[in-house]
């Protein structure tokens, strides 16, 4: 008995072999429809299983990551140098925040970057000049972003 169960098991585990040899890139659902095609009797989940065991699962696509830019100091810009100044708004549950990117027109490098958050305020804060706000520029940073 235990041997007629290994026998058919063996059998179907070489079929399956076949097919993914055939179809190197194909799943186990594509394998199934094929093996389906050609009159086995064989579910789903038999057939990850022996792919399993068998070791010939597809690789799984891998995502890429670009490498984040080198950000550079103000006083290693050179003179001229022409730049601009990207802001994103995120809004939190608590506020919004603000990324600002400093980058080079001409080689897209990342010269500055900065993360502001503002938090909500109440409107009679706000009415009363108690609210939160930004800091001013400096006048040699204004100098540096082509500002003068």
């Amino acid at each position: 008995m235990r041997c007629a169960k290994q026998q058919r098991r063996d059998a179907l585990y070489e079929k399956v072999r076949q097919a993914a040899l055939i179809h190197p890139t194909s799943g186990y659902r594509l394998l199934y429809q094929e093996l389906k095609a050609q009159g086995e009797a064989i579910g789903l989940h038999k057939i990850r299983v022996a792919l399993g065991e068998l070791h010939l699962n597809p690789p799984l696509p891998r995502k890429t990551r670009k490498a984040s830019p080198q950000v550079s100091l103000p006083q290693d810009w050179p003179e001229g140098r022409r730049v601009q100044i990207d802001a994103t708004r995120l809004s939190l549950p608590d506020g919004v925040c603000w990324i600002y990117f400093v980058l080079d027109v001409t080689s897209r490098v990342v010269l500055a970057s900065r993360v502001m958050r503002s938090f909500r305020v109440h409107p009679r804060q706000a009415n009363a000049g108690r609210g939160y706000s930004c800091p001013a520029i400096s006048r040699t940073s204004r100098s540096h972003l082509g500002a003068e």
